[in-house]
């Protein structure tokens, strides 16, 4: 037990000591200002100087020096490195970091570029360019240290569309984390000849025809870009055009090593943007496929509100313009989806199909073996105006015999909300009628689908509602299996006085029409559940002509 006259001592100490440590690294070294004679009882200070050189109180004096020295060194850095580049840390910015990194090319050991916390960035005009690739032993962490780790999008150029905040060129091995990822505060300009806008939070490209962006992992970012800009993707990934030009190219990747594989997306919450996270590739081939995407998983889950509310204004390579989504993979296969939360705000679209998750292909696969995996995530999209285009909740979008399908355990809400207008777009909770390999499986689902009429004029809203569409194939030992999945069609329809308001689109829970030798639709203790409501109000004349 120390005595308070110790405490004391040791205090002063620590402090006088940590003080020196710290003039040194300023290079305002001054003994004759900073000594002992401005303690006034120096011989009991030398006792307890003798006290600390027999071994008394060592290791409490280490443990203050070490804090004054860390505590030091904090207070004076913004960005920290270790591995390589730190024999120029700190660095004043995270640009200065990162091109410190870049001009090492190939890493020779693990490095961490460190934003702390308190030291808000702003990113250069296109965003940062990150052009070092890691290895499975030498990875890059580029990280925020906690909260206020903000990084805020530069004053974009003019017409450009392929700006970021962050922009991962051909590397691998390399981890963006911890960040607050923004728009910049400028008046927005979203008109495509004019515009001022971000296109993405974080995007990876792929260098080269023979160097794509593998391995990499995004996640714990929070990213707000502009609700209003069509534009908008929380994150992105292409193989298929340049970090320059988005909008043309002139070599497309489309062999072995220039694909974007294997990389993660992981616990980011996105918001304010057209899409959430979209992937855009080569069509699969026998010597070329893009494999191996996680988005989601169990303790990181991945929060997108997105807005969908209009088209895209200007056309990525192979990117469909006909389809919105929180998240969207296109042309790649064997993909883990799972444990996503995603929410549309209310969708307006004429003529496009809106999905919550869906897969998509400009060709389909061939010569490949894969299995998607769209589970345990949880959807709710909601329409007012979307006349003829389809709402899917989940959509497998391709299929082929080696092709296995599993989707399990989603929640999914589709909410269709019409007054006067006549629509016919089709709503299905979880489409996956394509050819797929024996044994996939569509399980302990539940899928809620609401549709409300409210009309002042007399409409007739004939919009079909499917619950699920099963997966099929005609291979010899095929074996599909629906089960335990819980559906419910809930329709409301509402007219004023004098006027007429039907709902007439047929009614499906499952939909199993493709040819397969097999097909489990329930079983003894896996039951699938069906159920509709329908429920009508007003003084106006309402009519329920649906198919069932």
């Amino acid at each position: 037990m120390k005595t308070n006259q110790q405490k004391n001592y040791l205090h002063l100490l620590s402090n006088y000591i940590a003080t020196k440590v710290a003039a040194l690294l300023i290079g305002n070294y001054l003994p004759s200002q900073l000594n002992f004679n401005y303690i006034t009882k120096q011989s009991s200070m030398q006792k307890m100087y003798n006290n600390l050189k027999a071994g008394k109180l060592v290791m409490a004096f280490i443990l203050s020096v070490v804090f004054a020295f860390s505590s030091f060194q904090s207070a004076n850095a913004q960005v920290v490195v270790t591995g390589d580049g730190a024999g120029g840390s700190p660095y004043a910015t995270l640009d200065a970091a990162i091109t410190a990194i870049n001009g090492v090319g190939t890493l020779t050991q693990p490095t961490t570029i460190t934003l702390q916390t308190g030291n808000p960035q702003s990113a250069p005009t296109g965003g940062y360019l990150i052009t070092a690739t890691g290895s499975v032993t030498n990875t890059l962490i580029i990280t925020g240290a906690g909260a206020g780790s903000i990084v805020t999008a530069g004053t974009q150029v003019a017409n450009n569309v392929n700006d970021a905040i962050f922009k991962i060129i051909g590397g691998d091995y390399i981890t963006i984390t911890g960040f607050q990822i923004q728009e910049h505060a400028n008046t927005p300009v979203i008109a495509p000849a004019t515009n001022n806008m971000t296109e993405f939070g974080i995007a990876l490209y792929a260098a080269s025809t023979t160097n794509g962006a593998k391995n990499n992992t995004i996640s714990n970012n929070t990213i707000s870009l502009g609700a209003t800009y069509t534009q908008s993707f929380g994150i992105f990934s292409t193989a298929t055009f340049s970090s320059a030009n988005g909008a043309s190219v002139t070599a497309q990747v489309s062999v072995a090593g220039g694909e974007n594989s294997n990389n993660t997306v992981i616990g980011n919450t996105i918001s304010s943007v057209a899409f959430g996270i979209s992937v855009v590739t080569q069509p699969a081939t026998a010597t070329f496929s893009e494999t191996g995407w996680v988005i989601g998983q169990l303790g990181a889950v991945n929060t997108i509100n997105y807005v969908g509310n209009a088209n895209i204004t200007t056309a990525y390579t192979l990117m469909s313009t006909s389809a919105h989504g929180g998240i969207i993979v296109r042309n790649a296969v064997g993909n883990t989806i799972r444990y996503n939360s995603v929410t549309s705000g209310t969708i307006a679209l004429a003529a496009v199909a809106t999905n919550g998750i869906a897969l998509s292909s400009s060709s389909t696969p061939v010569g490949v073996t894969y299995t998607n995996n769209l589970s345990n995530n949880t959807v709710s999209l909601t329409s007012s105006t979307n006349t003829s285009g389809t709402l899917n909740g989940i959509d497998f979008g391709y299929g082929i015999s080696t092709g296995t399908i599993t989707s399990n355990s989603n929640t999914i809400t589709i909410n269709q909300n019409s007054a006067n207008v006549a629509q016919t777009g089709a709503m299905v909770g979880l489409r996956s009628a394509y050819t797929a390999a024996s044994l996939s499986v569509i399980s302990s689902n539940t899928i809620t689908l609401n549709q409300t009429a409210n009309v002042t004029a007399t409409t007739t809203n004939s919009s079909a509602f499917t619950g699920i569409t099963s997966p099929g194939g005609s291979a010899a030992s095929q074996n599909i299996s629906i089960l335990n999945n819980t559906i419910l069609i809930n329709r409301s329809n509402t007219a004023a006085a004098t006027f007429t308001s039907t709902l007439s689109g047929a009614l499906i829970g499952i939909s199993a029409l493709t040819a397969t030798t097999t097909m489990n639709i329930g079983s003894v203790g896996n039951p699938n559940t069906i159920t509709v409501k329908e429920a009508i109000a007003g003084a106006g004349t309402t009519n329920y002509s649906s198919t069932i």
